[in-house]
């Protein structure tokens, strides 16, 4: 039986670090005869980062690189791709000037707000 009503106070403590989820899809390039066929890939990698959080970000060249070119695998045989930032020529890679800086997004804002993910455009192609 449930007799008048009673109050407490209790004290929640909670950290917030800094973090972020990344989203990206798998480059597909299709199929070609020939390697000439193969036609670039642009997409998009999603950031949603931590409000107010500071980041770069890099690409590796994958587990089948060779002297600093990415390449794909396959039955012992290679195929050569690189992938750029947004539009142009220009190598996204791991390391210094390569990095994507969080200022350089596409679409959503520089400054993350914790919901909205930060939007970085590249282009894939064969070589």
């Amino acid at each position: 039986r449930n007799e008048g009503s009673a109050q407490s106070t209790i004290t929640v403590e909670l950290e917030v670090t800094p973090d972020c989820m990344i989203t990206a899809p798998d480059i597909d390039f299709g199929s070609s005869p020939l390697v000439a066929g193969f036609d670039p890939v642009s997409q998009v990698i999603s950031l949603t980062c931590t409000k107010n959080s500071s980041f770069t970000i890099g690409l590796n060249d994958g587990v089948n690189a060779s002297g600093g070119q990415r390449r794909m695998a396959s039955d012992g045989n290679y195929l050569e791709y690189e992938i750029y930032k947004s539009s142009s020529t220009e190598r996204w890679g791991s390391a210094g000037a390569e990095r994507r800086e969080q200022s350089d997004v596409d679409t959503g804002d520089a400054i993350p707000d914790g919901i909205t993910p930060q939007n970085y455009n590249y282009r894939a192609q064969i070589m």
